[in-house]
């Protein structure tokens, strides 16, 4: 069972190779209270289930996107999200980096806790969340586009500009280069 409150039951868990995506419950209460917050849980998930001799740009290394208890409430920075992986300039060493914007609020309030991307798509794809509908789709339209451009052309495509809010890499993150990162909301 675990923590009531701040947390959801799940995480999404995409392989990017496979197009699969599973809804994995959250681990035990134990771990939530000793690996607290979206840092700690990535970190817990990243130590637990990623090889641990894999380059951060190898498909099976994780891209994990994880939200903490306050996210969605009223508290203040209460819609940041925390992005976990390996290090890509530090051998075999944890990344984290936080993002800011309304996208970590709307994951939660869709009923999601976080996203654990592994695998490599055959071709560029993004991750539609609307509620418990999940899917990917095709990103072909998308790619070499910077963040905002790509949020612009989302939130147009969608139909839906006050209530969609975007997270994306832009050319630098296509390309794999150290420091590129992921950005919503402009």
């Amino acid at each position: 069972m675990t923590i009531r409150g701040g947390y959801r039951p799940h995480i999404l868990r995409i392989n990017l190779t496979e197009e699969t995506i599973v809804r994995e419950p959250l681990p035990d209460e134990a771990v939530l209270r000793k690996y607290l917050g979206g840092t700690g849980l990535g970190l817990y998930l990243l130590l637990r289930d990623a090889p641990p001799q894999v380059e951060a740009t190898d498909p099976d290394a994780p891209l994990i996107l994880m939200l903490g208890p306050l996210t969605g409430t009223p508290a203040n920075n209460s819609s940041d999200w925390t992005t976990i992986c390996y290090n890509l300039c530090i051998p075999y060493a944890a990344g984290v980096g936080h993002g800011h914007g309304f996208w970590g609020a709307f994951l939660k309030h869709a009923g999601h806790e976080g996203i654990y991307f592994t695998g490599k798509a055959s071709t560029p794809r993004y991750l539609w969340i609307d509620d418990d509908h999940v899917e990917l789709r095709d990103a072909g339209h998308l790619w070499g586009l910077d963040t905002r451009e790509t949020e612009r052309r989302l939130k147009l495509e969608l139909g839906d500009e006050e209530n969609v809010s975007v997270a994306s890499i832009g050319p630098a993150g296509e390309a794999q280069l150290p420091g590129a990162m992921g950005k919503a909301d402009r």
